[in-house]
């Protein structure tokens, strides 16, 4: 049995840790998945940090520790989007 950890700042207001726990949830059955927290202020590496550190220690080794925070605005994520061209 596997166990990975979820701290995210994806908060629980829609669908988007359920569609994360799917996802590893289809490449295995027999995981345990342990939410640290969904509740992560964005852009604020310094907290994503103090929760790593203070509660990924009480795992035991072997523990996948799952770490999602926004790294880019809206604005700069569009910007590095690639653009398709279709020609007829």
């Amino acid at each position: 049995m596997s166990i990975i950890t979820l701290t995210t700042d994806i908060g629980q207001q829609d669908y988007l840790v359920a569609a994360v726990k799917g996802q590893l949830y289809s490449a295995s059955d027999s995981l345990t998945i342990v939410d640290v927290s969904h509740q992560l202020s964005s852009f604020n590496y310094p907290q994503a940090a103090y929760f790593c550190s203070s509660a990924f220690k009480y795992f035991p080794p072997g523990t996948f520790h799952i770490v999602l925070l926004i790294c880019l605005t809206r604005s700069q994520a569009t910007c590095c989007l690639p653009t398709t061209t279709i020609s007829t």
